[in-house]
């Protein structure tokens, strides 16, 4: 039985180190599950630890116990992944609301822009007219991504 937990803490702690290689796993919680398959490691080697913790908490079935803190500390990441995703969600709110004003603004230079360009193009005293070569809207210059209202990068795989 020992030997499967460790061949499970071996997957489980290489699995969270490719995952912060590869950038699909901030730091922040890689230390949080890297501690906890430790800790269960630890307790695997040590059962005695767990046994004396229980008598010390006061509790009569060491599992109790470790059911306990295993359930208080998910509870714990549940809320903190709430928080994130609330202060994600804002971000997300906000950045919406700042494209959609660059876009009016944008629009508005290019109507200003076509404006000029029409009154331009009128003949002048020798005939000829005046041409620009300016691209016809402000959105041509955007990357693609942009244009599409798609912030993600195709070719950018670390995002995700």
């Amino acid at each position: 039985m020992r030997v499967l937990a460790i061949l499970f803490f071996l997957v489980g702690f290489f699995t969270i180190i490719q995952l912060v290689r590869r950038r699909q796993l901030k730091e922040k919680y890689a230390i949080l599950w890297l501690l906890l398959c430790t800790v269960t490691l630890v307790l695997l080697f040590f059962p005695r630890l767990l046994f004396r913790a229980a008598e010390i908490v006061g509790v009569q079935v060491p599992a109790n116990l470790l059911f306990a803190v295993t359930l208080a500390l998910l509870a714990g990441i549940l809320v903190h992944l709430s928080w994130e995703s609330s202060r994600t969600e804002e971000r997300t709110r906000r950045l919406a609301e700042e494209v959609a004003l660059l876009r009016l603004r944008c629009a508005i230079l290019e109507g200003a822009i076509a404006t000029s360009q029409a009154s331009d193009d009128q003949p002048d005293d020798s005939g000829s007219t005046a041409s620009s070569d300016a691209p016809k809207s402000c959105i041509e210059r955007l990357p693609t991504q942009m244009r599409d209202g798609n912030g993600d990068n195709p070719k950018d795989d670390s995002n995700r």
